[in-house]
């Protein structure tokens, strides 16, 4: 898998990233997606099944996982619903944004305040939220304490901050974007 190859890459040491995440997804008992959308999609659809769920939201990690992630929502038959992560501070971000929503059929996105070290609040986002609003894009904000257990796994070190995580800051966006 492309997308876990790139987050892999991301953890210390000299060991080649497939390498370091076959060790890690062995020890863990983590099954990688399957590297054919198509494949991917329907074991997602035969849990979701399985469970009766109707539909549910899969969003996009990382940047490189948007395409996969729009392949498999568009074939479901609207069972699965395509957000991307985003971090509102990258410099390129605002093209891809863009991008997700117009091309690749995304109908929202996940903020990580802590991971990408912002406050929600701070009125230089409001452009970025502007920009949500324009493409009436839900938006899913991860608050308190961020724990991604494939990061711990590979040893990737954690620089979250926990002053960006406090749901207290989510009031005054919430209150300026309600549509959102």
């Amino acid at each position: 898998d492309v997308c876990s190859s790139d987050l892999a890459a991301q953890a210390p040491g000299n060991e080649a990233p497939s390498n370091k995440l076959e060790a890690v997804c062995s020890r863990a008992s983590f099954e990688l997606p399957n590297a054919d959308s198509g494949a991917h999609r329907d074991r997602w659809i035969a849990e979701m099944d399985r469970h009766r769920v109707k539909r549910m939201v899969s969003f996009a990690s990382l940047p490189e996982e948007a395409g996969v992630v729009a392949e498999a929502c568009a074939s479901s038959r609207g069972r699965l619903v395509g957000y991307v992560c985003a971090n509102p501070l990258d410099p390129g971000f605002e093209g891809f944004l863009e991008r997700c929503f117009a091309e690749l059929g995304f109908r929202g996105v996940v903020l990580f305040p802590a991971l990408h070290r912002y406050d929600l609040s701070d009125a230089t986002l409001r452009p970025f939220m502007d920009r949500l609003a324009q493409h009436r894009a839900v938006c899913v904000v991860h608050t308190g304490i961020l724990r991604v257990p494939i990061r711990d796994l590979l040893g990737i070190p954690r620089s979250y901050d926990l002053r960006c995580a406090n749901p207290l800051n989510l009031i005054p966006v919430a209150d300026a974007y309600p549509s959102v």
